[in-house]
């Protein structure tokens, strides 16, 4: 049998590159997400199996493309809590408005169901 060179990328009908592909563009996106730290380093693993047959005729091999992303920054919030007249809990939500040039913060009370 003369040697070829084999194209890891073109196995299974170019499935290994799409999986890549779709993955790093999960990895692209990530890293312009405004809402994931810019200092998180992402990375994009890709794991070829072989596993040979008792006569070594054949291997089958599995490849599998995986991308480690950023985590999504936590959104915060203050809440101010009271009970209304009927004892039940509510919470108010505190919404930061423009500020105020003589007071500093001024902060707009909402109600949150």
């Amino acid at each position: 049998m003369a040697a070829t060179t084999i194209n890891v990328l073109e196995l299974a009908k170019g499935a290994i590159q799409e999986q890549i592909t779709n993955e790093l563009g999960r990895v692209l996106n990530n890293l312009v997400d405004p809402n994931t730290s810019t200092k998180d380093k992402r990375k994009l693993v890709v794991t070829l199996v072989f596993e040979v047959d008792e006569n070594r005729e054949s291997v089958a091999c599995s490849a599998q493309a995986k991308a480690t992303l950023a985590a999504v920054k936590p959104i915060l919030t203050r809440l101010n809590l009271d009970t209304d007249r009927k004892g039940n809990a509510v919470a108010v939500e505190y919404v930061k408005d423009n500020p105020d040039s003589s007071t500093g913060e001024v902060f707009q009370l909402r109600s949150v169901n």
